[in-house]
């Protein structure tokens, strides 16, 4: 291995592509004349490090050069070069570990995380659908979205009686429908709606399955006319949650509920239903931002 390509190597191991660049190419002329080219020194004084390390590696380039070898025995002279440049650039850097390391460890802290499937659809389980999307973009762009699909898919039919199973699949479904787009959307819309009928069906008192699907029909386009069956979903919820221990969230099923009779037209029945709300969570700013908005347009 000649010098430049071994100073290539080393930097290049130490994620100093520029640096590496610079010696495989060698100072031209002009620069030698001149002297160690410099840099501009950062905020946390690497640029002067790195030419520290320039300035040492050209000086030990040139007392190589300076040196009369037989051809005959450069190459093994070569080898002891390597050596000494790879040993002093090694010795550079655990001196001044402060250079390389937040670099590696900030790449490495990978927060999409996952290098199988399987890791993919764990780490989904532990995500809401709207922090799923930046996992979805990376299954899409891998090829391994109808892997996780098929996983999703077979777990749910392994337990068929479990509705949190079901329920994963069918936000698997819809964190995919977010994705996608024309006749794929109906079809992922399609087949979550069915997860979420599995879960309820094996338990009917299930919140968030019949949240969840209520939420996704009332997306649909009108043209489609699930908007009453989301608003009976809705309703449905009202009445089991009134039989439940309070919680926050079912003050969204009010809001939900409200806001789809607004868009239906049932004016009154959206301010009925955001008052019922507020009447037994008095605090929450999306109700009560709804009913001032709505009364003040009447």
């Amino acid at each position: 291995m000649n010098i430049p390509a071994a100073i290539t190597l080393s930097c290049l191991s130490l994620g100093f592509g520029g640096t590496a660049a610079y010696f495989a190419l060698g100072p031209g002329p002009e620069a030698a004349a001149a002297g160690p080219a410099t840099t501009a020194p950062s905020r946390d004084g690497t640029s002067d490090r790195l030419d520290a390390i320039e300035r040492s590696i050209e000086e030990l380039g040139r007392e190589i050069a300076s040196q009369t070898v037989p051809a005959a025995a450069r190459v093994a002279n070569d080898a002891i070069d390597d050596e000494r440049l790879a040993a002093a650039i090694a010795a550079y850097f655990e001196q001044n570990a402060e250079v390389a390391p937040a670099e590696t460890e900030d790449a490495a802290a990978d927060p999409l995380g996952f290098e199988t499937a399987e890791e993919a659809l764990a780490l989904l389980d532990t995500l809401s659908v709207e922090d799923s999307q930046a996992i979805w973009k990376r299954l899409i762009e891998l090829g391994l979205d109808e892997e996780v699909l098929a996983l999703a898919q077979a777990a749910a039919e392994a337990a068929p009686h479990d509705p949190e199973a079901q329920l994963a699949l069918g936000n698997a479904y819809i964190g995919r429908l977010q994705q996608s787009s024309g006749a794929e959307t109906g079809k992922f819309a399609t087949l979550a709606d069915k997860a979420f009928d599995a879960a309820l069906a094996a338990d009917p008192e299930h919140w968030e399955a019949r949240f969840t699907k209520a939420v996704s029909l009332s997306f649909w386009p009108p043209i489609f006319g699930k908007q009453n069956q989301a608003i009976s979903q809705f309703e449905t919820l009202v009445q089991q949650q009134a039989g439940a221990t309070p919680s926050s969230e079912h003050a969204q099923t009010h809001l939900m509920l409200g806001n789809m009779y607004q868009q239906t037209g049932q004016l009154d029945k959206a301010i009925a239903a955001w008052n019922a709300g507020l009447e037994l969570f008095p605090d929450d700013e999306g109700l009560r931002s709804q009913l001032t908005l709505a009364q003040s347009g009447r």
